[in-house]
């Protein structure tokens, strides 16, 4: 727990959060490819489910979801749900279920994400 940060900043911090996570999903139904890279940063390191299970700088992810998004020929269903914030003075930590009931037929329709790092301040932040 933050101890710079007033109770009332922290829930700033998180609503902001919940924004952009929102944002993010936003971008990734309606298949965005720029608003969606814009949450991440050029240095980005991600570990997928999926190969190559790692992507190093966001030229490598914007490749994955540009692929990805072209495997679609409508709008991707995709939703946030259970999103659990726990902000911190300069970090922020989250983990929530993600429901993709169009693309997940075979399995589990719900799987539990533990990716949400937002690097955060009183002036905004990112995903990372």
């Amino acid at each position: 727990m933050s101890t710079g940060a007033t109770k009332n900043d922290q829930a700033i911090d998180e609503a902001q959060i919940r924004q952009l996570a929102d944002n993010w999903a936003k971008a990734i139904c309606a298949k965005d490819i720029n608003a969606l890279m814009s949450h991440y940063t050029p240095d980005i390191l991600v570990f997928d489910l999926a190969p190559p299970l790692q992507y190093v700088g966001i030229d490598a992810y914007r490749k994955n979801f540009e692929e990805w998004f072209s495997s679609f020929q409508s709008p991707i269903g995709y939703e946030i749900r259970d999103l659990s914030i726990s902000p911190g003075d300069d970090v922020a930590f989250g983990h929530h279920l993600e429901r993709d009931p169009e693309f997940l037929i075979e399995l589990p329709k719900e799987v539990q994400v533990l990716d949400i790092v937002a690097s955060h301040g009183r002036t905004g932040g990112s995903m990372t």
